[in-house]
């Protein structure tokens, strides 16, 4: 028996290393690692290949060749196995060289089968693929799959392995799907990235279905094709309307003619509903009128019939919304739809209403808003009004925040980078640009949101006098003289506030303009911190200290002008 890496002489790579006297030739593989071959007495090079060949006579004294394993220690161990093939040839192997060989991948399987030293079973996958995949079809509808996502998959399917010449699982080949989908990319058809992922989905689930879920298989022949990223090749970007032109659509909306069967008023709460929910065309067409609960300011979508994920979820709505939707569904029975929405039709009808509000459908980098861009708007207002990720991960029903922050979240507010950089030039600056700049953050939610997101400013807890500077440019105690009260009075005083009912709507700011020209807010995070934990008051103090430093800057800069 003999176990050896075959070997081939293929020509020297361009800026390959070449070595005359220890003939050898030095070349960067197709990983970027530094391989080395043999150099040949006609200016090649032998190198060999990376999986290792186990030789050896059967038990009919005809010579096999098999390709094992790329390391060499399971090749040794794979013709030790073999040896005990040849030898119990005719007799019943032992369980645990039976177990072996079951747990070997399928093309060795197959070699040992064509030598005669494994008996080949009778199984599903020798009869033609057509039939695998009908039994396919059925067990995808027998787990409650959607119809739609059914008959795609399927159709799928037959395209590729129609186009591949694949009529049995044995002629299944990785490269032949590669070049299959490769060719759809180009001409003439230039399919997207996107949609080439799902064809490669599609012959993935079945593949994993007959490996997995029927076990007829040891390993999936498609196992080492990876999806390509769509990031790469976007065809139709979405983008987020600014708060001004959501409100202008709206009215625009509103005052409209009648479009697909919908009028003004109703596009208008379909919109508003559609932003506030982020939920999607097809689910929002199959909601029923008894879905509501107005009396809880809510909706419920059943997962049977309306939710992609067909599991029941409750979205919250706000009150306004809900008696206007109370009072347009107040003609109608429980049991009919809701919206009479067609969903082929929402990206037409948004299209027109946009229009008459004097928006742009694409802006200038081509990125459109559609009836779909609703949801992502609802993303992007999440976001920007300072919710967590994961509770806007929640209210859009998404698998990870990846999906939420990555693919819908975009800036509502284009300029709102331009006015924090603006307002860099405060930090360490003197002069008319401290009260002349431009403010950012929290402060400029009215502005942003107008009148759907209004700032309460009723209850706004200060820390005046915490680390100002002093006339002479010392600096004054951390709590005043005037002020005796106690770091934990303050502490305790300050977790009460935050405790309020509308603390979440309350921005704790220190009054260090004058000394440092800018004002420093604690984020939402912080603040639950300090609601929940007395102990991490300490977060005071720490900006207090940086404060100092600031003006410790500051001071610096005013010394060296003045030298």
């Amino acid at each position: 028996m003999r176990i050896y890496l075959p070997e081939s002489t293929r020509a020297i790579p361009p800026g390959a290393k070449i070595n005359q006297d220890k003939k050898t030739v030095t070349y960067k593989g197709r990983g970027g690692e530094i391989v080395k071959a043999v150099l040949t007495a006609g200016g090649k090079m032998r190198v060999s290949q990376g999986t290792w060949h186990i030789g050896f006579r059967d038990h009919l004294d005809r010579a096999q060749d098999i390709a094992a394993f790329s390391i060499e220690s399971q090749t040794r161990l794979l013709a030790g196995q073999i040896e005990k093939l040849i030898a119990y040839h005719g007799q019943p192997a032992p369980s645990e060289l039976q177990e072996y060989c079951d747990r070997l991948p399928s093309r060795i399987v197959i070699a040992l089968q064509a030598a005669g030293l494994i008996e080949k079973k009778s199984t599903p996958l020798a009869g033609p693929l057509d039939d695998l995949v009908a039994a396919f079809k059925e067990s995808m509808q027998a787990k409650g799959r959607n119809e739609v996502h059914v008959r795609q998959t399927i159709s799928d399917i037959h395209e590729l392995f129609a186009a591949c010449g694949f009529n049995h699982w044995d002629d299944i080949d990785r490269d032949k799907v590669d070049g299959f989908l490769r060719d759809l990319r180009g001409a003439p058809r230039h399919i997207s990235y996107r949609r080439s992922n799902a064809y490669l989905v599609a012959v993935h689930s079945f593949a994993n279905w007959a490996v997995n879920d029927r076990g007829w298989a040891r390993e999936s022949p498609l196992r080492t094709i990876k999806a390509l990223d769509v990031r790469q090749d976007v065809r139709h970007a979405r983008r987020a309307l600014s708060m001004e032109e959501f409100k202008r659509l709206l009215r625009a909306a509103e005052r409209g003619p009648e479009r697909f069967h919908l009028d003004g008023r109703t596009r208008r709460l379909l919109y508003e509903f559609t932003f506030e929910t982020g939920l999607r065309a097809s689910e929002i067409a199959r909601l029923l009128v008894k879905d509501f609960d107005f009396e809880h300011y809510r909706v419920i979508v059943q997962g049977v019939k309306a939710s992609k994920n067909k599991r029941t979820r409750t979205q919250s709505l706000s009150p306004g919304l809900c008696r206007d939707l109370q009072d347009l569904f107040a003609n109608k029975l429980p049991d009919t739809r809701a919206f009479n929405l067609i969903v082929k039709r929402g990206s037409m009808m948004i299209q027109q209403d946009l229009a008459d509000a004097g928006i742009p459908y694409q802006d200038p980098t081509g990125a459109c808003f559609d009836f779909h861009a609703l949801r992502g708007q609802c993303a992007s207002a999440l976001i920007a009004t300072g919710i967590d990720v994961k509770t806007a991960q929640g209210v859009l029903r998404h698998a990870t925040a990846n999906m939420t922050m990555d693919v819908y979240a975009r800036a509502i507010d284009q300029n709102s980078a331009s006015r924090a950089i603006a307002g860099f030039r405060t930090m360490y600056t003197d002069g008319p640009e401290q009260q002349s700049a431009v403010k950012t953050g929290t402060d400029d939610a009215p502005e942003i949101y107008g009148q759907l997101y209004p700032q309460d400013t009723s209850n706004r807890i200060r820390t005046d006098n915490i680390g100002q500077a002093a006339p002479d440019g010392g600096q004054k105690p951390a709590l005043p003289t005037q002020n005796q009260e106690s770091l934990q009075t303050r502490r305790l005083s300050l977790k009460a506030a935050l405790s309020a009912p509308d603390a979440g709507r309350t921005f704790i700011h220190t009054q260090d303009k004058r000394a440092t020209g800018f004002s420093l807010t604690f984020p939402p995070w912080i603040r639950g911190i300090l609601r929940s934990q007395t102990r991490y008051f300490w977060l005071i103090r720490f900006e207090r200290t940086f404060m100092g430093f600031l003006r410790s800057v500051r001071s610096g800069f005013r010394a060296s002008r003045r030298s």
